[in-house]
């Protein structure tokens, strides 16, 4: 008999779809699932009518409003929250939930989400395992903004300046200033002026770091904690760029790569040895002393790394699943997702395996989505068809070739479904090889109807991804030979 659970589910765009889907898919549960989410998001809302949940939409960022959610659901019959966006995660959402309606939450709480402050995470990194930092420098608001400019400027340029102006100027609060901008993509490094214009325009915002553009290949790993320890994901390189080549602007991530098994084609086994040893003294030195630290459950860390000419460097922590990273590794867990869930709530996590396959992640966004000059006038999204070839693939034991999850979309008064402004939905393919989970994915991308929406090519482009193994035997050698 299948043990009957009840879910919150904190949702905007795919992640949290991805977890609240294999959740309630899993073997041996039976989810109601409710959901708090940022629009009216079809995969959402027609999954909470299913289960028998409640479905409402609001401000992520409004935990008051949360908590009053959660409060209307039946007392006692929700077992855990799942949280797919950072905001609520940053905001203390696992902190009120769990005070004031008991409701176990599998996010970090506001102490633990390293995610707010780029400065909190070279320090952390600093103390834990100093070898992942590249070169860094902090510029305070409270110091640099007391001073003249010229000052100011004295000290930014002797660091630029120290590292031949191949910096990334980074602001220490998420969207905040002219947000992250690195040397030859945003400015001419030879150009001091250019740099220095987009430095004052962090600091304005807040405190800055600047730190060396690395010469890389990344590559992301996130991890899975019950409180007591980590259970890692198969790695996965993510598409930043809005076109094809890796040209035009960075962007949350047009696509995601996993490979067969649980690493990357570009990586070596002792690419992913010494990326579980970060992650885990990380992760040991935020629990301290504790058996058990309920602060860190769920996702504590998603770790984007580099393999460089420098040896392997940590670029960023974040506190959730990545987006697209998370979504094309849920649906793999050969654990089933609630039981994964459950243990973490429970404090009980074993380590668990992933379906091999490899897998590819597509998204469609808006014409105009990252700073693309296009016009975008109709708006109505149709996956019916993708969505019948999805059930049409799915394979006799329940597995999932193909999987598409809506992401920046509402249910309009019309009961149609409409793009908004950011990536609209997600088509992830699994196979046997990269090239079979690209065809998947392709087919399903191409499958879903509307006007106009875009996406990137060359994701499945395998030339591409030997250009990219041959990078990373060059800066390994490098590295080697320093």
């Amino acid at each position: 008999m299948a043990q009957k659970i009840g879910v919150l589910g904190i949702s905007y765009g795919v992640r949290a779809v991805a977890m609240m889907d294999a959740i309630a898919n899993s073997p041996g549960y039976d989810a109601t699932i409710h959901v708090y989410d940022k629009q009216k998001n079809p995969f959402n809302y027609r999954l909470a009518q299913d289960t028998g949940g409640e479905h409402t939409v609001g401000d992520l960022k409004d935990v008051d409003a949360i908590v009053d959610f959660a409060k209307t659901l039946p007392k006692g019959k929700v077992d855990f929250a799942v949280v797919g966006p950072e905001d609520p995660i940053i905001a203390g959402v696992k902190d009120r939930l769990e005070q004031e309606t008991g409701i176990i939450t599998l996010c970090p709480s506001q102490e633990y989400a390293v995610e707010e402050s780029k400065i909190l995470q070279r320090e952390l990194i600093a103390k834990a395992c100093p070898d992942a930092n590249p070169e860094y420098a902090l510029f305070t608001r409270k110091h640099y903004g007391g001073l003249d400019e010229t000052d100011t400027k004295n000290g930014f340029l002797e660091w630029y300046r120290n590292l031949n102006g191949m910096v990334a100027i980074k602001p220490d609060k998420p969207g905040h200033g002219a947000g992250v901008v690195v040397a030859g993509d945003h400015f001419d490094p030879e150009n001091e002026e250019e740099p220095f214009k987009l430095f004052m325009k962090n600091l304005d915002g807040g405190d800055v770091m600047v730190e060396e553009a690395l010469n890389l290949e990344e590559f992301s790993g996130q991890y899975l904690s019950d409180g007591n320890m980590l259970v890692e994901a198969p790695y996965t390189r993510d598409f930043k760029r809005r076109l094809d080549g890796d040209k035009g602007l960075n962007t949350g991530g047009m696509a995601t790569l996993k490979g067969v098994g649980d690493i990357l084609p570009f990586m070596t086994q002792d690419d992913r040895d010494l990326a579980l040893d970060y992650a885990n003294k990380i992760f040991s030195y935020l629990k301290g002393g504790e058996t058990r630290n309920p602060g860190l459950l769920g996702v504590p860390m998603y770790i984007a790394y580099a393999i460089t000419d420098k040896g392997l460097k940590i670029l960023e922590i974040n506190s959730r699943f990545g987006d697209p990273e998370g979504p094309i590794v849920v649906p793999l867990s050969e654990m089933p997702f609630a039981e994964v869930c459950m243990r973490m709530r429970e404090g009980d996590l074993i380590p668990f395996s992933f379906d091999q396959r490899a897998g590819l992640l597509l998204y469609k966004v808006p014409p105009n989505y990252g700073g693309v000059d296009a016009a975008f006038d109709d708006r109505m999204v149709d996956l019916s068809r993708a969505e019948r070839a999805a059930r049409e693939m799915a394979g006799s034991e329940g597995k999932q070739s193909l999987l598409i999850y809506p992401g920046s979309m509402e249910i309009g008064d019309d009961g149609m479904n409409y793009a908004l402004s950011s990536r609209t939905v997600a088509s992830i393919g699994y196979g046997d090889s990269i090239e079979e989970a690209a065809e998947i994915s392709s087919s399903g991308i191409t499958s879903i109807d509307d006007g106009g929406l875009a996406y990137r090519n060359d994701p499945f482009d395998m030339d591409y991804w030997k250009g990219v193994m041959k990078h990373a035997d060059e800066l390994r050698a490098k590295a080697a030979s320093r």
